[in-house]
């Protein structure tokens, strides 16, 4: 049951006509005083119905109308607090963009870095091949220490490199 009909049903509990029924409210007023005319005690007991029902309408509309301006004011609330916490479709759009253009970057940082030590591998690729052909033709120790020289300034370069 909605807070609405709950509420009308208490009003409705305190209603005279619904509190004390014809016959409760006959005794209560014989009680009081006994030469009230019966058809006096019907005739106040239907003014009392008569009350009762303009009351439960007036106060029906009444909670209908508080209770509706209730519910606006809430989702009012509502859509306001979703729309502090919300990104429109743009920013969301120039954040994606923002992000791809710092990954744009960092990716072409990379390449460069791998083209970097790719070519030094080349070099020294190139290093060991001369250095397996002029051991293969019986070369000098001089020739030797001459290309394991050039390996040393080699991987210097290369860790050079790695470090920028």
């Amino acid at each position: 049951m909605s807070a609405e009909g709950v509420l009308q049903q208490f009003i409705e509990g305190l209603l005279t006509t619904k509190l004390l029924c014809y016959s409760e409210f006959q005794h209560l007023i014989k009680t009081h005083n006994e030469e009230v005319q019966e058809e006096d005690i019907q005739e106040w007991y239907n003014m009392f119905q008569s009350n009762d029902g303009m009351l439960l309408r007036n106060t029906s509309s009444t909670m209908n109308t508080l209770m509706r301006d209730l519910e606006s004011a809430d989702i009012n609330d509502l859509k306001e607090f979703q729309a502090k916490d919300n990104f429109s479709l743009d920013e969301l759009v120039n954040n994606l963009y923002s992000v791809g253009t710092v990954l744009d970057t960092q990716l072409s940082q990379v390449n460069v870095s791998i083209e970097k030590e790719t070519v030094a591998l080349a070099l020294f690729e190139q290093e060991v091949a001369t250095c397996t052909e002029t051991r293969g033709n019986g070369s000098s120790i001089k020739e030797l220490l001459y290309t394991l020289n050039k390996y040393e300034k080699t991987v210097e370069a290369i860790t050079a490199n790695n470090k920028k």
